[in-house]
């Protein structure tokens, strides 16, 4: 190649978007403008040509059989290509607290390891070697979508736990995402101050973390005689009651481990972007579940067109879910935004702020913790 080489630009006022810091962190250093160019060895790697060919065919079958807003959502959450990417929706997400579900993170990781495990088994295959396979074909994945930081924490932690699984020990959640940790600023260390990485270590936290001892906190609350008459009043309850009172303890679940998140990634969101979206917390109860259906028919749909091309109805009957969750995920977005208060734009919180509220976060959650 011959060109140009730059450095890249640095923010000229606050709040800009810092090009420096952002590629220099992900191992960037320059940027090249190229002139000319003469290919010297026509040899190719076949095994990261193999991956890249699979991934722009399944592109293909999106980009075939959903509307173009639509095919550059899924290639986003399913094969981590954010280019072709609609921006008003990708704001949209984002301003409803529900962005990170366009990136490959454990939520994705576990749903696409947990399904070819489940494959395996219906196959016959032994736990000891399914585990072992699903960590070859979660690395894959995870290599096939270029290994964000968020697929990458998601990939590692996934395959510790099926190590485990395999040399019978008992998987523990802080020690993976630890490693995990190290393994990502091993290579890329000025990712310990990427938003990115802060929100998708600071999620884990929260669900791991928070989300157990906010729990205990709650049940602490009621008193031994609430829980004695709550206990009896379970044996005379019709099928009905059971199925809703189950309903609405799942729901309760889901509130409080996505309130969890919130309260522990709370100062990172407000440094990044300076508000809060309100209505995150509720809104994420909806979209979550409905990510398994999603997922799980573009993976479907897209392995389908490949193998069947010429039975387009196939992958259509499975796109066809696609279509009518990522546009239900579109008018709850308008509608959550049209709501009042459903953004509060507080301003980025000074770093004494930062330093107080996770101070005072760790003390609540603490004695929350020691308490019987």
């Amino acid at each position: 190649l011959s060109g140009t080489l730059e450095s890249f630009s640095k923010p000229g006022n606050l709040g800009q978007f810092n090009e420096q810091f952002y590629y220099q962190s992900r191992n960037y250093h320059y940027k090249f403008y190229g002139k000319e160019l003469e290919i010297v060895d026509g040899s190719a790697n076949w095994f990261q040509e193999g991956l890249r060919n699979l991934r722009s065919r399944l592109a293909d079958v999106y980009e075939a059989h959903l509307q173009e807003q639509e095919a550059g959502m899924i290639k986003a959450m399913v094969l981590g290509e954010k280019s072709g990417m609609d921006a008003k929706i990708k704001e949209l997400y984002r301003q409803n607290g529900i962005g990170h579900l366009i990136a490959i993170s454990g939520l994705h990781i576990t749903m696409v390891a947990g399904g070819f495990y489940k494959v395996l088994e219906q196959f016959g295959s032994s736990k000891k070697c399914s585990s072992i396979l699903t960590i070859l074909f979660i690395w894959l994945y995870g290599l096939m979508t270029g290994f964000s930081v968020s697929t990458n924490r998601a990939v590692v932690m996934m395959m510790l736990s099926l190590i485990a699984g395999i040399v019978g020990r008992t998987y523990d959640m802080p020690t993976a995402l630890s490693i995990s940790g190290i393994i990502i600023l091993a290579q890329k260390p000025m990712l310990c101050m990427d938003s990115g990485f802060l929100l998708s270590f600071g999620a884990i936290l929260g669900i791991g973390v928070a989300n157990p001892i906010l729990t205990k906190g709650l049940e602490l609350v009621k008193t031994r005689e609430e829980l004695r008459l709550e206990k009896k009043s379970k044996k005379n309850k019709s099928a009905f009651v059971k199925f809703k009172d189950s309903m609405q303890e799942t729901v309760k679940k889901s509130l409080l481990a996505s309130l969890s998140v919130q309260i522990v990634t709370l100062p990172v969101i407000l440094s990044s972007y300076y508000e809060i979206p309100l209505y995150g917390v509720i809104l994420n109860i909806v979209v979550i579940p409905l990510m398994s259906i999603l997922l799980g028919t573009a993976l479907m749909g897209g392995i389908v067109g490949i193998l069947f091309p010429f039975m387009p109805f196939l992958s259509r009957f499975f796109m066809g879910s696609v279509h009518i969750i990522l546009n239900l995920y579109e008018e709850l977005g308008k509608m959550a935004r049209s709501l009042p208060f459903s953004r509060i734009i507080v301003g980025k919180p000074e770093l004494w702020q930062v330093g107080m509220y996770y101070a005072l976060l760790v003390c609540l959650l603490y004695l929350l913790y020691a308490m019987d």
